[in-house]
């Protein structure tokens, strides 16, 4: 049990320091940790999708299904290419999508806020969040890539606070095991 509370604690420490790290990155190279997180992705996407190329191959020669699962391997081949090429673009045309979707999300609230009865109750933070919604999809939308670096700089700032939390835990469970 002790080996298992040691493990436990060492887990907590190394994810805590890598939390941190993260924390730092995104604090003082923003830019640079959006990119990388973003290549890492891209990297991600395109073995995904030649492992699912080889698994349609595979498929293929069994005689099992393979055209749908080789329509989305080419699919993430090809994204996971774009982003690792275009990393800036990718970022500005998730923070674009993301930006829609926060504009869309707030008119929906807005039309929910004006249908609702006079006495509805929530219907004030309805309206806040509604209004909220278009504003951050607005900013997304027109200032892309700063707007997820500043995103990636409240992450950051997480990051260290829960970097620093899981150090302390563990070093608490090992301090209590003995």
């Amino acid at each position: 049990m002790e080996k298992k509370i040691a493990n436990l604690s060492a887990l907590l420490i190394i994810n805590g320091i890598i939390a941190l790290l993260f924390g730092v990155f995104a604090l003082f190279v923003p830019q640079e940790t959006a990119k990388s997180v973003a290549v890492y992705f891209g990297f991600l996407l395109l073995l995904g999708g030649l492992i699912g190329m080889y698994v349609s191959i595979k498929n293929m020669q069994h005689g099992k299904h393979w055209l749908f699962n080789v329509f989305g391997s080419l699919l993430g081949i090809l994204v996971g290419i774009f982003i690792v090429i275009y990393t800036r673009r990718s970022i500005e045309i998730f923070a674009i999508i993301m930006g829609i979707w926060a504009t869309i999300l707030g008119v929906i609230q807005l039309i929910l806020f004006f249908n609702l009865q006079k006495n509805a109750e929530n219907k004030r933070l309805i309206l806040f969040s509604g209004i909220l919604s278009i504003v951050f999809g607005g900013i997304l939308f027109f200032n892309p890539f700063e707007s997820i670096v500043a995103i990636l700089v409240i992450v950051g700032i997480l990051a260290l606070i829960f970097g620093l939390l899981l150090i302390y835990l563990g070093l608490a469970v090992r301090r209590d095991k003995q």
